[in-house]
Parts: C-alpha cells; structure tokens; sequence
C-alpha cells in the first residue's frame, strides 16, 4: 500500500514536472513572437521612412537678378545626415543666361517635436555663365562689311566652381513631405551670388 501510494506521488511529481515545462515553453514561446513582432514592427517603421527623397523648388539669384527653377535629389544615410544633388535654372536677364548644379550635405537638427527641422548646408556647385552678344548684352552692332543689320557675334559662355555655404528650414506636413525655405552663398569668384529657395519635398 505504501508502495503504491509512493508511486502515484511520484507520478504525480513527474506530471506537475511536465505541465510546469510546458507552461514554461509555452511563456518562451509567447516571448519569442513578441520580440520578433517588434522586430518586424521597427524594420517596417525603418523602411516607411525611406532613405531616397525628391523636391522642387523656386529659386532667385541675386546676381542674375532673376527667379527660376530648382530640382534636387536627397540621399538619407541616417536621421541627421543626407546627401543632395541639385540643378537650377533661372530666367534670362538682358542677354545673360546661368544654370547651377550642386551638391551638399545637411545635418539636421530637430526643433520642435519632428516636424521642424533647422539645418546647416555646405558643399560645391557649379555654374555656368552664357552672353548672348546680340540679345541684350551688346545691343545692336550693325556689321559695316556685310551690310547686315547684325554683326555675327559668338556668344561667350564662363564656368565657374565653387563652395556654397547656407542653412535651411524644413516643416513637414506629413511624415514624409515637407515644405523648405533655404538659402546659400555662391563663392564662384566673380559671379557670387545668394540663392534663395521656397519649395516642397517627399522622402520615399
């Protein structure tokens, strides 16, 4: 009878044993597809933001005294840091005519709960310089020895390389598009110019 009795005790030890073992893999379990659900949740809230962007902008120079156009291209490599790659083109102003291409890098820095952001830009840019000899910048040159009205002048094009230097101002509207306004310095020797720029991009 002792016996017995002792061997349904140890039945019943071995059993709380194995119901304690499956409660505990059943926890693991539980634990193990919490991590993985706030693994998935974070790399998808990771990938939402994006590491590519898009903008366009209007922009004035104040050496050429005239509005125009800008697209830029944005590189994110994390949170504070991107790369951009640029191109404006303004209206032609008495004859003269100029684009820009650029490339910067921003930091920036948040203000005011991730929807303002302040940043500081800096990079080169390079600009080209067109005159037209008739269209403005001239003016009228008769040609004595063909009897044109016109004398055949060629237009004369300047390239110039430079630093730009600047700081911007982004508000986003949406987690991921923004509105900017930015200015930079030009220093490209003896066309320096500010340039101002209002416009709107989207991080993808």
């Amino acid at each position: 009878m002792r016996f017995f009795v002792k061997e349904n005790s140890s039945k019943a030890t071995m059993a709380d044993g194995q119901i304690e073992y499956l409660n505990l893999i059943q926890f693991d379990m539980k634990r193990f597809i919490l991590v993985v659900c706030l693994a998935l949740l974070s790399v998808g809230a990771y990938a939402q933001k994006g590491k590519y962007g898009a903008g366009i902008a209007a922009v004035y120079g104040t050496e050429i005294s005239k509005i125009g156009v800008g697209v830029k291209g944005h590189y994110y490599f994390n949170d504070h840091i991107r790369g951009e790659v640029g191109l404006n083109i303004y209206a032609k102003n008495d004859g003269v005519s100029t684009w820009d291409a650029n490339i910067n890098f921003h930091y920036l820095a948040n203000i005011a709960k991730n929807r303002l952001f302040i940043y500081p830009l800096a990079g080169f840019s390079f600009s080209q310089w067109k005159f037209d000899m008739i269209d403005g910048f001239m003016g009228e040159v008769p040609d004595t020895e063909s009897g044109s009205q016109y004398a055949e002048l060629e237009d004369t094009k300047e390239f110039r390389v430079g630093p730009n230097l600047g700081l911007g101002l982004q508000f986003h509207v949406s987690e991921l598009t923004s509105i900017f306004v930015e200015g930079r310095y030009q220093m490209i020797g003896d066309f320096n110019q500010a340039i101002f720029g209002i416009g709107i991009q989207r991080r993808f």
